[in-house]
């Protein structure tokens, strides 16, 4: 779908104003160029106006003006009336021709200050939509309304047509707020939350009913309430939660991103950030070693207050074979064998009387041996495994603390430093870095409220939902014993079932919604940015943050120029755009404003680029028209026209360049 013409009629500065935006070729960009003042931001005002009967976008000037033209006034005699019409002629993407025009009539007194609205009410809206058989058909009112939500619905109309500053500050908000918003509006999940609130509407009034004859149920059904009312306090303070470390977190990108500008702390600043990214490193590792400690220490927590009587056992074991008390680690059998045979049956080496006399010894001292030698030979295998154990667990700890003490003096050396840098970045001599130090102390100190704020509402959560099902499972029961409450239960029964389905419905919607909404941005953000070995891509994450990640891997959002910037909201609007679904222009006011140097032309070549895709009108200030941006856009523009203001101020006439 897109804008053919746009006419107006004694709105504001345009007393008569025809505006054509034909498509030329593959290029369906249109520029229009006008001094401040002329009205080239009450264009874009003209265009909600008609469609959706309001101005989101006057000046402080334009707001203490009428909104009939002035020279329009002047030429109507005091009690006459004068009409202000806006006129915008589109086409579907079938083809077909669809008309929106506001018309609002208003009474001229020379007395007054400004002109009143008639008695016929407010301004009127008008559609006009040509069928596939060439008939017109006209609407009114709602019907009207209901072709422009077809067009492009109000509550995401900010992502059509816009003043290009919201590229700049829609990332250095809050986030998380801002997207979610989208997404949910993008979802166009109204009329399930619509259902959902009946159908517990529903449930209230069906439980209350029941209640008033059954003081049983009656309290049941105040209890269960109440839990349910605690359960949507938690998640709306969890929501809230959110919102505030998301605002927090945005602040502190803000201030860090600050901090990295200023040319003589970047290099500390960006230490900063390692030594934080090493200290928790470090601290990861320390407490794996601990754990591995500990494992230790439990493993050989029985083994170890025995070492001492192990290594005394083995000492006397040692100190009878000294003295010949213990026998040698032969096979007696063996020896018993070798003297009988006299020949070794080991080499099969033959005895000679010196080796026969040495075999009788030790067979006789076999004989001498006590029975505690033999048990005290029979412990020393034992012994002598368990004091090979103990001696691999001292091992063991020991290079573990030497691990842990070694990690402990990196950590400390790390915090050190960081304490140090941060000594030197508050110490600085301009006092604009001091407050961005602050600023940011205060913001981490916000969040880190947020994130506790948070963990207590999900306890909340928790606790009243456990409540809520304990409250459910007593009413349930009162009703049961309520014979002419059987048939109430199964209605409360299909609505509790039905609201089940409802959420997990919105869910997946939502989910599926940022999914596609995080693909698209990362595609037209990769493929639009000209910087092509910067950045490897774009996430949304389920907490609806959004972030940047450079090709070394860290997150960069905050380091973002303002082109980059912009093009990043740029990829996220027209990512919108595709998952809405609805195929709109769009139209953007001082799109370049923010942008300075050479990535003024490139972020217009994005704009062009854009324009193959879909239609795009922009407005710029000469200023921002620069030589260099004209240069480029005037060969890919299909219409170009200057707005001129009369010498009497009270006028705009366009002129096609």
């Amino acid at each position: 779908m897109r804008i053919r013409q746009v006419k107006v009629t004694n709105y504001r500065q345009f007393r008569s104003l025809d505006l054509s935006f034909t498509k030329t070729g593959s290029s369906d960009l249109h520029v229009v160029v006008g001094e401040n003042g002329t009205g080239k931001t009450n264009l874009l005002n003209a265009v909600n106006w008609c469609l959706y009967g309001d101005e989101p976008h006057l000046s402080k000037d334009s707001k203490q003006l009428p909104i009939v033209n002035l020279k329009a006034l002047e030429a109507i005699r005091d009690g006459g009336k004068v009409h202000v019409v806006v006129e915008v002629c589109a086409c579907t993407d079938d083809g077909h021709d669809l008309a929106f025009e506001r018309r609002a009539e208003f009474l001229v007194h020379r007395q007054s200050p400004a002109p009143t609205a008639s008695k016929s009410g407010p301004s009127v809206l008008e559609a006009r939509l040509v069928d596939d058989k060439g008939n017109t058909g006209i609407y009114e009112n709602e019907d009207a309304k209901s072709c422009v939500r077809r067009f492009v619905p109000e509550e995401i109309r900010e992502f059509f047509f816009f003043d290009g500053e919201r590229l700049d500050t829609y990332f250095r908000q809050a986030t998380a707020t801002n997207i979610r918003k989208a997404i949910l509006d993008v979802s166009q999940i109204e009329l399930l939350e619509s259902v959902e609130r009946r159908l517990d509407g529903l449930m209230r009034e069906m439980r209350k009913d029941a209640g008033k004859n059954n003081s049983g149920i009656d309290a049941a059904r105040r209890n269960l309430e109440d839990a349910e009312q605690r359960l949507a306090e938690a998640e709306g303070k969890i929501q809230e939660s959110k919102r505030q470390d998301a605002l927090a977190r945005s602040k502190i990108e803000e201030c860090e991103d600050k901090l990295r500008g200023a040319p003589d702390i970047e290099g500390l600043e960006n230490e900063r950030v390692e030594r934080k990214k090493q200290l928790q490193h470090i601290e990861q590792l320390r407490d794996v070693k601990k754990k591995e400690k500990n494992a230790l220490l439990a493993q050989y927590a029985i083994l170890m207050p025995l070492y001492g009587a192990i290594a005394q056992a083995r000492e006397t074991i040692a100190t009878k074979r000294e003295h010949r008390e213990i026998p040698p680690r032969v096979d007696r059998i063996l020896l018993e064998t070798i003297l009988r045979e006299r020949r070794c049956q080991v080499c099969g080496r033959e005895l000679d009387p010196d080796s026969c006399e040495h075999v009788s010894r030790v067979l006789e001292e076999f004989r001498i041996s006590t029975d505690v030698a033999q048990q005290l030979l029979a412990m020393e295998g034992p012994l002598s495994s368990f004091q090979q154990r103990a001696a691999r667990f001292r091992e063991a700890t020991s290079r573990v603390t030497e691990e842990i003490d070694r990690y402990e003096g990196e950590s400390g050396s790390a915090e050190k430093r960081i304490a140090e840098i941060d000594r030197k970045m508050s110490g600085h001599d301009e006092e604009t870095i001091k407050e961005w130090h602050h600023e940011r102390k205060t913001y981490e100190s916000f969040r880190a409220q947020a994130q506790r704020a948070l963990g207590t509402a999900e306890a909340q959560q928790a606790e009243a939902e456990r409540k809520r099902k304990t409250f459910a499972e007593i009413l349930d029961r009162e009703l049961k014993k309520e014979n002419a409450a059987a048939s109430l239960r199964g209605k409360l029964g299909f609505c509790e079932r039905a609201i089940a389905v409802l959420r997990r419905s919105k869910d997946a919607i939502l989910e599926e919604t940022r999914r596609n909404i995080e693909a698209e941005t990362n595609s037209m953000f990769l493929s639009l940015l000209w910087k092509k070995k910067t950045f490897s891509g774009v996430a949304i994450g389920d907490d609806y943050s959004i972030n940047v990640t450079h090709v070394m891997g860290y997150a960069c959002l905050g380091s973002l120029g303002a082109a980059e910037r912009e093009l990043l909201a740029l990829s996220f609007t027209l990512g919108l755009h595709t998952i809405s679904g609805f195929s709109a222009p769009i139209l953007i006011d001082t799109p370049v404003a923010r942008v300075s140097g050479e990535n003024r032309v490139n972020f217009a070549k994005v704009l062009a680029d854009v324009a193959d895709r879909k239609q795009t009108i922009l407005l710029f200030t000469p200023d921002e028209y620069s030589p260099d941006i004209r240069g480029f856009l005037d060969q890919r523009a299909a219409t170009r026209t200057q707005l001129t203001m009369s010498q009497d101020e009270k006028e705009t006439t366009a002129e096609v360049l």
